[in-house]
Parts: C-alpha cells; structure tokens; sequence
C-alpha cells in the first residue's frame, strides 16, 4: 500500500514538474525575451519600453506589442523606434538544414529612424550595425515567406557627402507586402504589393524583385495618385535637387537594377503628370510649372561608381502649363504652354546638361538674361537638335533645325532690340548666357515679317519682308561686338539714321558680303567694317527733315564696298537707273531726273574727304525754279528764304551735328577726276519776274575734269554743249578754280547761237518796264578771273529785235532818245547790230548782268548810227541796195563754216540776217540747203592721220555736214523763218583736199 501511495504521489509529483515545466516553456520565454531585449537595447544607449512580448516555443509564434525606444543620449539622441505590433511565426523545420525561415512577419502602427553616416555605416533605432564582421559559420541561411506591412513610417537622414546633398526624409507604407524572400535562392523574383501613402496621396507598387541578387532588380508596376513629390527626395537628391515639391499622378512599369558596379540602372515606361512642381538645385536654378506630363519611356543611369555624374535618357513627349526656369544672375524664362515630343539626354554632372532631338512647341514664352539678354514671343516651334547647359556662372544653348515664331521680340539692352510679326530659321544656334555677356553665334537661313530692328540712337531698320542666309556673331561684353557673313534680301525696307537726318527706303534690297562692327586698334571702342556688294530696286535716300527724296532711283547695283572703319569707306562701283535727285516734298518734280548715273572708285576718309574717280548722268532732264523762297526744289535742301531761322531748334541741332562731324575747325573736302552729265532736256524758271521768265534747254553734254577743293587753287577744266529754245545753242569751254584762295579763278570761253529773246522778256521787264516781242542773239564770251575779279568781255549780235507794243510806256534811254525812236533810227531793212559789253568787278557781284543785256545792245546800236560816217538815211539807203541785190546771186555764196565745226561764223551773221528778212516778207519763198563735209575737217577733227577719207571717216563727216545745214536752219528759224520752208538736200563728203567747208543754198523764189 506504502508502494503504491509513493508511485501516486511521484506520479503526481511528474506531472506537476512536466506541467509547470510546461507552463514555463509557454510563459517564461517571453518574460527571458523582454530581458534580453530590453537589456541589449538598453546597452546601446536606448531608454526601452516594452507593453507586452508574447513567445510560443511550441508553433514558433512570436508578437511584442506597444514598444518603444528612444535614445536619450549621444549624437543619435532622440533617434529610436515606436511599434504597435509586430508578429513573427516560425518555421521549425527548415531548421535542420541551416535554415530560418519565417512563414510570416506583421508589422503595424510603426516608426522607425534610420540614418546613414559619414563612413556609409547605417544606425538603424539609433542602434549601430556593425560594418566588416562575418556570419559566424556562414552555413545559415535566411528565408520569409510573407510579409505584411501597415502604417509603417521610416524617418531616414544622410547627411552631404561629396557632390550628393544632405537627405532627411519620411516615407510611410500603408497595407504593403511581399513573399518568399529566401537568402539561399538569390536570384528569384520575390512578388511585392505595396501601397504608400503621404500627404493625402498614394503610392502602389505591384509586381517583384530581387533584393538579394548579385545585381539586385526589381520589375513594378507603380501607380500614383497625387503623391507628394518630396517623398522621391532621396532619389531628386541623387539628380542633384536639392528640394522638390509637388503632387505626382502616375501608371507606369518601372525596372531597376542594382549592377555589380553600384550603378542604379532605373528604366520607365508610361505617363506620368506632375502638378505644382518646384524643383531647387544648390547651384541656383529653380523650376516651377503649373503641370508637367510626360508620356514614353526614360532611362536613368544613378548612384555610379567613382563620383560618375548621373545620365537620364528619354523617348517621347513632355508637356508643361505655365512654366518658369530661373538660375540666379543668368536665366529668367517663362512659358504658358511648353511641349517637347522626341527623344531626350540628360547629363546630371555640373554643369547640368540637356539634349533633345525632336520637336518643341510653346505659348507666350519670355526669356530674360540678367539685362543681357531679352526674348518674347506669343509662339515658338523648334524641330531639330537642342542642348542646354547650366554651369555654375553661365547657361549655353545649343540648337540644330527649324525654328519658327510669332510676335518675336529680342533685345540686348541698350545695344539693339528687333521685332517681328513672324519669323522662319534653319539653321544652328549657340547662345551663351552670363552675368557679364551674351554671345550668339548663328548659321544658317532666316525670313521674317514686319521687322524692326533698333540700335539706340544710331539707326532704325524696318521692313516688310526679310530674308538671310548666312553667319552672325554677337557679343554683349564690354562692348556690344556683332559681325554677319551672308546674304539679306529685303522687301519694303527702310533705314532711319536719326543723327543726320537720313533715311534710306527700298522696295527691295539685297546685300551679299560680310557687316560687323569689331574693337579698334586700341580696344576701348568698336569700328564699322563691310565687304560686299549691294543691289536695290525704287530706292530712295530720304532727307527726312523736309521728308523729300535726296536722290529716288529704279535700279541700283554698289559693289565693291569697302569699309574698315568710318575712317575708311570705300565703293568700287555705284550703278543706278531711273534716276531723281532732289525731290519736290509736294510733287512729283525734282531737280534732276536721269535714265543712269555711274559712280566708280568712291572713297571717304575720316567722314570729310570725298574722293570720287568718275561719275556719268547720263540722259538727264533737269529742273531748276526761282521764286521767292529761292530756287524752288533746291532752296528745301540747300537753304533760302523760305528755310527755317537758323536760330530755331532744328537748325542749331543740325549746326551742332555738323561741328562733332567735321570735328569743329576741320572741312570737307571733296575731289572728283571725271564728272559727265548728258541730257536731252533742261528747264528753269523765273517765277520772281513778270512775265516768268522760262528757259528750255536740249542736249545737254557736260563734263569736268580734275576738280579738287583739297587743292583749290589747281584749275579744273570743263566742256558744257546745250540747246537752249527750239533753235538757240550754247557751247562753252574753259578751266576753273572755285576755291582758289583769294578768290575764284577761272578762264572760259563761250559761244551762243541763236537764243530766243522773249524768253528773257521778264528781266527786261523788271529792270525797264519793257517786254520783248522777238529777237535772237548771238555772240561770245570771253571770261576771265583772277582772286575773285573779273575781267571779261561779251560781243554779241542781236538781230530781228523788237518790243512789245505799250502804248503806256516810254523808255528813255539817253540824250532825251527814247527806245521806239532809237531802234527806229537803226531799223532798216537789216534790223540787226551789234554790241559789247565788259564784264568786271566781283564774281558774286559783276557789273554786267542779263536784266541791262537789252539796254547795252540797243546803247551800242544808237552809237553805230549816230557815229557813223553815213546819216541814218544813207545807212537805210546802203541795207536797202544790199538786200534788192542779196538773192541775184546767193546760189554763189554759201556760208563758210569753221574746219571741225558746224556753228555760224560772227561774220557771216550779217548775210544770213538778209536771208531771213527777204523769207518772212515773201512767205512763197523756200531754201534749200546742203551741207559739204572736206579732208580738212577730218583733219581737225583727228579723224585719221593720212588725209584720205575712208568709210569709218566718212559717216562722221556726212554727220557733220548734217549738223551745218541744221545750224543754218535753226539761225533762219529763230528769226523768224519757217523750219518746213528750209529743205536739206542732204549732206555730201568731197575727198578734194581744196575744198572748203560749207553750206551752199538754192533759193526757189516761186513766182517770181
């Protein structure tokens, strides 16, 4: 009984130690676990509080709840960890074989700090990871078969280390998982599902990776819904932004690979929209954007070995709403609407680089340079290459392609700015932006329209149409520097140059060369320089003070232009045609109006010696006015009484001008080798006299040589030939020094032929009350100056003279003789005398003049016919004899001609007057004449040198004679005679050396 009550009690004594041993391996696993836990953390400098911890040995469940831990001392204080609850189950056996496996991990409701530090080691609960040790045995291996996450917030912080910025972010993941992590199969995908959420935005990412591969990877799927920006701080860190805020909508796949070169490899595909982005970088750029999309693929190559700059590579199309980039002291650029589609190149080093190919689109954009640099335009396109560098103190762009804008505005301050309606480029663009210069260098082809290009108070160019083919180069330094090479073609353009005031306008103007305004020899100042050669169409040089043409041409052709500094301008050439010069302001009359002028070998030197080799007007037709403002179109250009007072504002600014330009005492001087002047036509008149007096020349041929006011006391020579009236001529020949010192010099000979003297009535008028009914004259001038004094001598016939009738008017000449009776006392059937005149005094102020012409003839005429042996009776008497006997034989005596020339001789005046009298009293009367060309004027016409007359010789000597039967014509005509009752019998060329050159008549008297 003793036995079996001792088997009892030791029975029952097992079971209670096999209980109690039970309860302890169920109870005091978790008491020992809190110990060892709460007593390691606490070694490591962590105040520890721990609700509860609750350990299964038997299913390997182990959860703590409620704990937390805080460091409260050292550099990591405040740093630690909080855990509403984390469950851990545990797999037994796998345990046999090395293995620890958790079939799951919860973890809920948590915070965690995590930090990195200077050395790379990381501090995890403000607990130190040791860095270098081994896994003891290394045969143990570890696995997790599901993880599931909820509510857990990581605070992570990594202070500035080289190039990459200090990081201090917090990221939560909400309802997040992942399954089958084992360390002993390292290269399986492991699914991931996680959702993170911040801000009131969310983050998820479906599919797997590959943490503890040799090149760990992961494969998602990320979807976004207004996610904040900042939480992808660490990797903006790693693109070197410094701060990045916004919201992110996002669907896109998503890999990224870890290389066994610590490169992060990340590649994207799909859309993504950020809202209210701001991006910061250190080095001063800031990009704010209302919206940014983009939708396509991108690579990023980051967090490469050896300090490798970051590479981000993209394909396909970015768009951006209210855009605005700013790097401080270089860029400020805005943009409504912005929108790239193409491929893109991203370099992350400093400087930060992007390139582009493909093309751009944007909306009121406007770019600022730090006052250097101005551009606006309502709209831009751009299809081709674009790279953009930001440095630390300059942004560079570089552009390759088409780019096209509307409402373009672009300006350097206070250099030049230039608008435009629209514009059209292709070519390539490097623009360098800096806080001291912008330098621009383009090359390639532009059009434009409505242009207005500005360079303050120099010039204004505008046009309709633009277009240039060619190279710029600008630099805004310390001096605006700007040169082009090309080709500019324009339409409706105009240039205002303010200062002089002139204005050149074209309908269209070409000009193919190279422009540029470069630093001087000494640096401190820019010169101009040109090489080219310019064509335009309907030009006109506009004085713009009166607003009428200087010079209005049709066509225009300058080559060879030349210009190294406005010391030094240079033109090889100038041809025009349809020329004006000096253009009425109220119509459409001018000065001068020619078919061509000729310009060659131009030269200015130091803006006020003008040097010109040749100039040619050809074909001009000139009108010259006098009225009472002065000389009508000429007086607006050159002054008269009509100008503004030189005391006025306009005046003094232009006297003002004209001193910086000839620098004060300094003059201009101009000199010219050869000038012509040809044309058919020539008018002037006299609006001050009563009646106006209206002069009407032809044929004008003019030429001077060699006149320089450099040198004014060397003579210049001159040749001047013009028709004056139907039947008058003037030729005139000399030398002249207008600006000798002391006074003009000049020694001229000249020659009248048959002036119609109505056409002067007006200053007879003025000067005597008279008019002129008709007369004609004739004579030479011989004229001469020496410092300004005169001494000179006119001889002229007048012949077929009459006043007109007044009875009111009676003009006493001398001795109580009035003009009716003295050329009554000289009127006979000859009518003609003759007169000389002196010309003396001043040559601004001579003492014969063209109002006393009349007078002087007629005081010579009175003095022939009272001095005279015969009585005025007998003289009547002698004429009347000669005039019955004149044409009994005026087939044998023709007129004698000067050898060369074909004009009337002094002495055969007389004769020819006869002829003219007996036609106009019998109007049946014809005359025929015929013109002899002889050896003798070859001769003096240098036609050749043998003598003999040829075929070449001989059409210019049947020209000459043609010339004496019209200069025989034209004398009769003018006095009266009908040209129609004058026949040519046509010129003759006689090859005998004996004969003489003349004109021989045949009188057909009709009836009689």
């Amino acid at each position: 009984m003793t036995g079996k009550r001792g088997a009892l009690t030791a029975l029952i004594v097992s079971c209670a130690l096999v209980v109690a041993l039970a309860v302890a391996a169920v109870v005091a696993p978790g008491y020992i676990a809190r110990y060892f836990v709460v007593d390691y953390l606490e070694a490591q400098g962590l105040a520890v509080d721990i609700d509860k911890i609750d350990i299964n040995l038997l299913t390997g469940h182990v959860a703590i709840d409620d704990a937390h831990g805080e460091v409260t001392d050292g550099p990591n204080a405040g740093e630690g960890f909080t855990i509403g609850h984390l469950g851990l189950e545990l797999a037994y056996p796998p345990l046999l074989d090395h293995k620890i496996v958790l079939e799951s991990i919860s973890l809920r409701s948590a915070t965690i700090d995590i930090t990195r530090g200077p050395d790379n080691g990381l501090t995890i609960a403000g607990v130190a990871l040791p860095q270098g040790q081994s896994s003891g045995g290394g045969t143990w291996r570890f696995g997790v078969e599901q993880v599931q996450v909820g509510a857990l917030r990581v605070h992570y912080k990594q202070p500035a280390m080289g190039k990459t910025p200090a990081i201090d972010q917090v990221v939560t993941l909400n309802q997040s998982g992942a399954e089958n992590m084992v360390t002993w199969r390292k290269g399986e995908p492991i699914p991931v599902d996680a959702h993170l959420g911040a801000a009131g935005g969310s983050l998820s990412l479906s599919g797997s990776m590959a943490p503890l591969a040799d090149s760990p990877t992961a494969n998602l799927h990320i979807k976004a819904e207004n996610f904040p920006v900042s939480m992808l701080a660490p990797l903006a860190k790693q693109a070197g932004i410094d701060r990045a805020d916004g919201r992110i909508d996002t669907d896109l796949d998503l890999s990224l690979t870890y290389d066994a070169d610590k490169h992060l490899l990340i590649h994207s595909d799909g859309q993504t929209v950020f809202e209210g982005v701001v991006l910061v970088q250190t080095s001063g750029m800031r990009i704010d954007a209302d919206a940014v999309s983009f939708d396509g693929i991108s690579d990023w190559r980051l967090m490469r070995a050896d300090a490798e700059p970051g590479e981000i590579t993209t394909d396909g199309r970015f768009v951006l709403d209210d855009l605005s980039i700013q790097k401080t002291g270089t860029l400020d650029l805005t943009a409504d609407k912005a929108a790239w589609a193409g491929k893109s190149f991203v370099s992350l080093d400093d400087p930060f680089r992007i390139t582009t190919h493909g093309t751009y689109n944007d909306a009121n954009v406007r770019l600022v340079s730090c006052d250097r640099l101005k551009l606006k335009a309502a709209s831009e396109h751009l299809t081709g290459d674009l790279e953009t560098t930001f440095s630390k103190n300059s942004t560079t762009i570089v552009s390759n392609g088409t780019y096209r804008a509307t409402a373009f505005e672009f300006a350097v301050p206070g250099s030049l700015s230039t608008t435009t309606d629209a514009m059209d480029w292709q070519g390539t663009t490097s623009t360098t932006l800096t806080g001291k210069a912008t330098r621009i260098d383009t090359n390639g082809r532009l059009g434009g329209k409505n242009l207005v290009f500005k360079i303050p108070e120099t010039s204004i160019f505008t046009t309709d149409d633009i277009d240039w083919d060619g190279q710029t180069h600008i630099d805004s330094g310390t001096l605006f520097i700007h040169a082009a090479r090309g080709r500019l073609v324009t339409t409706g353009a105009r240039l205002d140059l303010p200062a002089m005031p002139l204005a050149f306008i074209a309908h269209r103007f070409i000009y193919d060369g190279r422009y540029g305004q470069t630093p001087d020899a000494s640096g401190n100042a820019l010169k101009l320089v040109m090489s080219g050669e310019a064509m335009g169409t309907d030009l006109d040089v506009r004085n713009t003070t009166i607003n009428a043409p200087w010079l209005a041409t049709l066509q225009d052709h300058a080559s060879g232009i030349e210009i190294d500094g406005l010391s030094d301008i240079r033109v090889d050439r100038l041809e025009t045609s349809g020329v004006r010069i000096m253009g009425d302001t109220d119509t459409d009359s001018e000065a001068i109006q020619a078919v061509s002028l000729d310009l060659k070998n131009f030269h200015l030197r130091d803006l006020l010696h003008y040097e010109l080799e040749s100039a040619t007007l050809k074909d001009a037709i000139m009108h010259l006015r006098r009225d009472l403002s002065g000389y009508g179109v000429i007086s607006e250009y050159f002054g008269g009484n009509g100008q503004k007072s030189a005391n006025s504002p306009s005046a003094s600014k232009s006297e003002d001008t004209s001193k910086n330009t000839t620098g004060g005492a300094t003059q201009s001087t101009f000199s010219i080798k050869h000038l012509g002047i040809s044309g058919p036509s020539v008018w002037f008149v006299d609006t001050v006299t009563e009646p106006h007096v209206a002069l009407h020349g032809m044929d004008l041929n003019f030429v001077l040589n060699d006149l320089d006011t450099a040198r004014p006391d060397r003579d210049a020579d001159y040749r001047l030939s013009i028709d004056l009236g139907a039947y008058g001529h003037f030729d005139s020949t000399g030398t002249v020094a207008p600006l000798a010192s002391g006074g003009m010099n000049m020694d001229i000979d000249a020659w009248l032929r048959s002036l119609n003297m109505p056409s002067l009535s007006g200053y007879l008028n003025q000067a005597m009350g008279r008019k002129i009914a008709r007369g004609a004259i004739n004579g030479t001038l011989d004229l001469k100056a020496k410092a300004g004094q005169l001494d000179g001598k006119l001889q002229a016939t007048i012949s077929n003279f009459r006043l007109a009738n007044d009875s009111d008017k009676v003009t006493e000449i001398a001795l109580g003789i009035n003009m009716e009776t003295a050329l009554a006392i000289i009127r006979g059937q000859d009518d003609e005398f003759t007169f000389q005149s002196s010309i003396l005094g001043d040559v601004t102020n001579p003492y014969f003049s063209v109002d006393n012409l009349v007078r002087e003839a007629v005081l010579a005429g009175i003095r022939t016919a009272l001095l005279s042996n015969y009585s005025p009776v007998g003289l009547a008497n002698k004429i009347k004899n000669v005039f019955l006997n004149l044409f009994r034989s005026v087939e044998g005596r023709p007129a004698i001609f000067a050898e060369g020339k074909h004009y009337v001789r002094p002495e055969d005046r007389h004769y020819m007057g006869l002829i003219a009298q007996a036609m106009n009293k019998n109007l049946d009367w014809t005359l025929t004449v015929e013109g002899q060309g002889v050896p003798a004027d070859a001769k003096a016409m240098d036609l050749f040198q043998t003598g003999r007359i040829d075929d070449d010789n001989r059409v210019a000597l049947e020209d000459l004679a043609r010339s004496r039967e019209e200069a025989i014509r034209d004398y009769l005509a003018a006095r009266g005679v009908s040209p129609n009752r004058i026949i040519s019998k046509g010129p003759t060329v006689l090859d005998d050396d004996e004969a003489k050159p003349l004109v021989r008549f045949t009188l057909d008297k009709k009836n009689d």
